[in-house]
């Protein structure tokens, strides 16, 4: 993805990270696959410590427990999960910990996002934060790590403005009543926000997802931008178009189009063909929603310099068409088959599978004037 300036952006503490320490759960799968609903992922420095720290003293202590049932299939099992391995290695506690940094690392560059360094504070300041019990220190003087933390979260607010931040330390983040912020943090942010802009705070991923994406509409508009940016995980869409429209456009009802203004071709050019596809000069994804929990649905707009085939009633081709842009040339009495280099539009609806990565249905028509008009017939051959 682009590393242009975020608009928003997902904060998330040490705790949603050891909960799921490699992003396999059902809800790190889902935001993964739409892109975290434009959301650029972002980790505090404290907390990627805080959960690779964690994950080193599980393995240490699972290492102890294997070195006592080397045979144990429950601890085999137990360290596939936690190594995320499907084989036992020699791997230490520590390279162990090494790896999971730079795992999480590479998680942030494919979504725009990024370690935040922690706040430069004045120890001063944290300890009268400290004797004051502000939050998030509580009554048992707890909470240095916490206040590292929200600080680091207040200069993301002050910098991006648009903030997500998901801890389920509801306890020192949150007003327990209700699981929004703290009235106490609530205020602290005021400051630092315009009133038309709203901080977010959220006590799990499940919750932020249900806020951030209640008609499915935010993630569909992820996808889309993901296409745009350069494709949808493996997936590229100009690669894909390059190499399927031929086909797909004579596997529709349309094996010849009807009018000759979307290709740019002499008006007495009858039955034009696209039969290759050089280059795509244009394309604009449009209307994009998912019609069930996996299946995306959207139009492309796309202009494109292909080869065209077209007959025309004439053996004196010399004139119609530039010169340059004829690649063949075949006459009879009547007819004469031109092969011509031209320009071309079409609109094409397109759902796709996010799972499989696969395009499951292709409808297409040329775009000879107006784009509503190309989205009626394509409906109109769906339904025919």
């Amino acid at each position: 993805m682009s590393k242009d300036k975020p608009s928003c952006l997902l904060v998330l503490d040490a705790n949603i990270l050891i909960k799921d320490f490699w992003w396999k759960s059902e809800t790190f799968n889902y935001l993964q696959d739409r892109m975290f609903l434009l959301h650029a992922l972002v980790i505090p420095e404290i907390s990627l410590e805080e959960s690779k720290e964690h994950l080193i003293r599980r393995a240490q202590d699972l290492k102890v427990r294997m070195d006592e049932k080397p045979e144990s299939d429950r601890l085999l099992g137990q360290y596939r999960n936690l190594y995320n391995r499907s084989y036992y290695s020699t791997e230490s506690p520590e390279e162990l910990g090494d790896r999971y940094e730079k795992y999480i690392i590479e998680r942030l560059n494919s979504f725009n996002g990024f370690i935040a360094n922690n706040a430069q504070v004045n120890m001063e300041d944290i300890l009268k934060r400290s004797i004051k019990r502000i939050k998030p220190f509580n009554k048992g003087d707890k909470g240095f790590r916490d206040t590292i933390l929200w600080l680091s979260v207040i200069e993301l607010v002050k910098k991006y403005q648009k903030v997500s931040f998901v801890s389920e330390n509801i306890n020192d983040f949150a007003d327990k009543s209700s699981f929004s912020l703290h009235v106490e943090l609530e205020k602290e942010l005021q400051e630092h926000l315009p009133e038309h802009v709203k901080f977010f705070y959220f006590k799990s991923l499940d919750a932020f997802s249900a806020q951030m994406d209640k008609d499915k509409s935010a993630g569909a508009k992820a996808f889309g931008k993901a296409l745009m940016m350069g494709g949808y995980k493996k997936f590229e869409l100009i690669s894909w178009l390059t190499d399927n429209l031929v086909e797909k456009f004579s596997e529709s009802s349309i094996d010849d189009f009807d009018g000759v203004q979307w290709a740019g071709l002499p008006y007495w050019a009858e039955a034009p063909r696209l039969i290759d596809v050089e280059e795509l000069i244009g394309i604009e994804t449009y209307r994009e929603k998912f019609i069930s929990e996996d299946v995306v649905e959207f139009y492309i707009d796309i202009a494109l310099v292909g080869l065209f085939a077209c007959m025309i009633l004439t053996d004196n081709w010399k004139g119609i068409v530039f010169h340059n842009q004829v690649e063949m040339i075949s006459a009879t009495d009547y007819w004469t088959n031109v092969n011509i280099r031209s320009i071309g539009a079409f609109v094409i609806k397109l759902t796709f599978d996010i799972k499989s990565e696969e395009v499951l249905s292709f409808y297409g028509v040329p775009l000879e004037s107006d784009f509503e008009k190309a989205l009626e017939a394509i409906e109109i051959m769906i339904e025919d």
